[in-house]
């Protein structure tokens, strides 16, 4: 077949010319994604023509940002319908899009379980004991004590540039106070459990008196 050869492609030539190795040819081939023109029925040899050739780069494009091989085959065959592609890119990028959410979201939850990070940034606040005292006075009425929301359950200490705000909230009753001080470093906030408010509260006392 020396004359239908030379207008071929050998399968080298394809894969220089597409981006794509021999073995993903041969593998596109086997799952009739992208078939040869010609397969030589002695030695085996894989031959392609050249409009073969933007095809496979095509495949080797939607193969690189990881689209399924069912709708890389999907694409192939509507490659010249634009917006059936499109719908299938839209699709795939939602996909990633998502996985990369998730991935951030179980990287967080992993750096949790490592604890703090060397060089976290701390934040010192210093507050009289009698402002303290009467803002934790202020709130404590509001705290809920319904088991079934254990978030409402405490008084969330809210850092801001200059003092603390504590809210607490039984979903009836709100209730929210300050606490000037001086403060270094970021903002920062903690959900204090009831218990540790009251201990909180009976130190400042004793030490008030002491």
């Amino acid at each position: 077949m020396p004359g239908v050869e030379s207008e071929l492609r050998s399968i080298g030539e394809l894969a220089r010319a597409s981006g794509l190795t021999v073995s993903a040819l041969r593998f596109y081939d086997r799952c009739q994604v992208l078939t040869p023109a010609l397969v030589d029925p002695a030695t085996g040899y894989r031959w392609y023509t050249g409009e073969q050739v933007a095809p496979a780069r095509l495949v080797a494009g939607l193969r690189r940002v990881g689209l399924p091989l069912a709708e890389i085959g999907l694409a192939l065959r509507h490659r010249h319908e634009p917006a059936v592609v499109g719908r299938l890119l839209d699709a795939h990028l939602r996909r990633l899009e998502d996985g990369l959410a998730d991935a951030r979201r179980e990287l967080s939850r992993v750096r949790a379980l490592l604890g703090p990070e060397e060089g976290t940034a701390t934040t010192r606040v210093l507050l009289s004991r009698a402002a303290l005292a009467a803002a934790v006075d202020a709130v404590r009425f509001a705290v809920g004590d319904d088991p079934g929301l254990p978030v409402l359950s405490g008084v969330l200490f809210d850092v801001e540039p200059d003092g603390v705000r504590l809210v607490a909230t039984d979903r009836h009753r709100l209730a929210v106070a300050r606490a000037a001080g001086t403060v270094d470093g970021p903002a920062a906030r903690a959900l204090l459990p009831v218990a540790a408010v009251d201990r909180i509260r009976t130190l400042l006392s004793s030490r008030a008196e002491a």
